[in-house]
């Protein structure tokens, strides 16, 4: 698993053929939004810049699981199988609606289900 520092490259997908179809784009959450409010269509989204390539470079490193605790976890639902994954998504599920009603803050999110994950 790598990350890309430069958040240009949102999404990699690597066929069993080896090849690789990324999804690049300028860093704005807006487009992804609008895609997940209107999907399947796709509509233009006002006030996003084009991507300007001749600039660009693309790097990649390969991820900081405890920058990223929440990848983490997605690993170790993998490893428990069924009731891991299971585990991962009511977790969450209950942690984000706890912080949405101001129950936990934010910060305590991760906490909250990692105690979960830690019981299976």
């Amino acid at each position: 698993m790598v990350v890309h520092p430069e958040y240009l490259c949102h999404s990699m997908v690597e066929f069993v053929d080896g090849s690789v179809i990324a999804e690049l784009g300028v860093p704005e959450m807006k487009r992804y939004l609008q895609y997940a409010m209107f999907y399947p269509r796709r509509i233009a989204v006002k006030n996003i810049p084009a991507m300007d390539f001749s600039d660009k470079h693309l790097s990649f490193e390969k991820t900081d699981l405890e920058k990223f605790p929440g990848l983490k976890l997605g690993y170790l639902a993998l490893e428990k199988g069924e009731q891991g994954a299971k585990t991962l998504y009511e977790a969450d599920e209950l942690a984000v609606e706890k912080f949405l009603k101001g129950e936990i803050k934010f910060t305590e999110i991760i906490p909250m289900i990692e105690r979960e994950m830690g019981n299976i």
